[in-house]
Formats: structure tokens, C-alpha cells, sequence
């Protein structure tokens, strides 16, 4: 045997994940921290001994909320992404009214009342970003504040619009891939 014989090809590594691979990845995460008593059953199960192992009765049920939380991470994540990746002001008061939608109403519509007080919040906290203020700073003194605003609170809505609409389908194409795991490993669907 050769030297190159022995030489151990490097793995290609992709930037990216597939939806798929990274819902079910954090699904993982979520549904094993939130069932520790599941976790003696995974260790057996993924060490190639599940064997006299009881089986849970309500295993699927209980992935469905990981399933559901992961979704609007990975969701959210793009939302990040989207910002990270082409930064603007429009995109930071997006990603900060998106992520406080979900925090102080869990995705929920506010009120009127709660719709003005959500607003102030995040013109105040988009503002802490360097690209917001001098953006907001520019438009206050060249007079148009007013429409940059409307234009920029109109625009958040339509993504979080998009953000809402992109989470069913990725949690029914997760679904698919837990109903294979779960036929797989538990022999019933």
C-alpha cells in the first residue's frame, strides 16, 4: 500500500444545511431537554439497544412541540439571516419587530393599544443599531421621517406575514421526516 493509498480524503463541508436537517437537528435538542426521562431511552435506542426498552405511549405527541418550536427557530433564524447577510436599516427594524411579535405575544395579533406600545418598542431598540440611527437621523432632518417610518413598519408586516405563512410548510415536511424516524425506530407510524 502506497502512501497516497493511506491519505484520507478531506470532507467537503457545505455553508448550508438543508431545512430538513437543521429542524430535525434542533427538534432533537428541544424534545430531549424537555424529556429527561426519555433520555436513558434514547442513549439504549441510538446505541443499538433498544431491546426490552418500553416503549412510550405518547412519544409522537410529545414531538410535537419541538417539532413546532423548532420551526419557528428555524424560521426566525432565517429571519436573522436576512439581516445578518444584507444589512439595512428596513432589515434590523424587521428582525427586531418580528422577534418581539413572538416574544411579548407569541405570534399572536396585539391590539390596537399593543400594536402602537409594540411600535415604540422597537423604534426604540432598532435605533440602539448604528445603521438605524443614522438612517432614522437622516430622514428626521431631510423631513420624510414620517413615510420612511410608514414605509418601514409596512414592509416588517409583510415579512411577518411571510414568516407565518413559511412556518406550516416546514413543519409538514418536518412532520414527514419524524413519521419515517418514528416508523423506523418504534415500528409503528
Amino acid at each position: 500500500m502506497s502512501d497516497a493509498d493511506n491519505e484520507i480524503d478531506p470532507v467537503k463541508v457545505s455553508d448550508t444545511i438543508s431545512t430538513e436537517t437543521a429542524m430535525l437537528a434542533v427538534s432533537l435538542v428541544l424534545f430531549v431537554q424537555q424529556n429527561q426521562d426519555l433520555m436513558q431511552f434514547m442513549v439504549h435506542f441510538l446505541a443499538g439497544n433498544p431491546s426490552g426498552l418500553p416503549v412510550p405511549d405518547n412519544l409522537k405527541e410529545r414531538l410535537e412541540a419541538p417539532l413546532k418550536q423548532a420551526a419557528e427557530l428555524l424560521v426566525g433564524a432565517q429571519v436573522l439571516n436576512g439581516f445578518v447577510r444584507y444589512r439595512t436599516p428596513e432589515r434590523a427594524v424587521t428582525f427586531v419587530y418580528i422577534a418581539f411579535r413572538y416574544i411579548l405575544y407569541a405570534g399572536k395579533k396585539p391590539t390596537r393599544a399593543q400594536s402602537r406600545d409594540l411600535w415604540q418598542r422597537v423604534w426604540v431598540t432598532a435605533r440602539q443599531f448604528p445603521i438605524v440611527a443614522h438612517e432614522y437621523e437622516q430622514r428626521e432632518q431631510a423631513g420624510d421621517l414620517k413615510d420612511w417610518v410608514n414605509e418601514v413598519q409596512a414592509t416588517a408586516r409583510r415579512q411577518l406575514r411571510t414568516f407565518k405563512d413559511r412556518l406550516p410548510k416546514i413543519q409538514k415536511s418536518i412532520a414527514g421526516i419524524y413519521s419515517k424516524a418514528y416508523k423506523t425506530f418504534l415500528g409503528e407510524a
